[in-house]
């Protein structure tokens, strides 16, 4: 689905999502680790990916942005929310900052999108 990249500053696999580079969390990762591992700060990897919590870990499988994620998704007109997900993780699928997400939807701070609701992407 996403496309391996070269990225010389990491031994991981990196792929590219709306041009925002990432790796896809292991069994046992920690944003500690993580960082180590692409030479980037704690801080940075938890705001590229919108965490506010000190406490999250990344679970397996999870997308890592290792780079900004962008304003609007280059590709993506619009997506239909789906039962299970929430604005960071339609945020986080289409590598796109929750904020934007947010101003390009005229959505509040706290609010989050109900199923069957079409959310602008670009």
């Amino acid at each position: 689905k996403y496309a391996l990249v070269d990225y010389p500053y990491s031994r991981r696999l990196v792929y590219v999502n709306n041009n925002v580079y990432f790796i896809i969390a292991q069994s046992g990762d920690s944003f500690y680790q993580i960082a180590l591992d692409v030479q980037l700060t704690i801080s940075q990897l938890r705001r590229y990916n919108d965490i506010q919590s000190r406490k999250y870990e990344p679970q397996e499988g999870e997308l890592i942005y290792i780079s900004k994620k962008a304003k609007y998704n280059i590709s993506a007109k619009e997506h239909v929310v789906r039962q299970g997900e929430s604005l960071h993780s339609v945020a986080q699928d289409y590598a796109i900052r929750i904020r934007a997400l947010r101003k390009l939807n005229n959505l509040s701070i706290k609010e989050e999108p109900s199923v069957g609701t079409r959310l602008t992407l670009k």
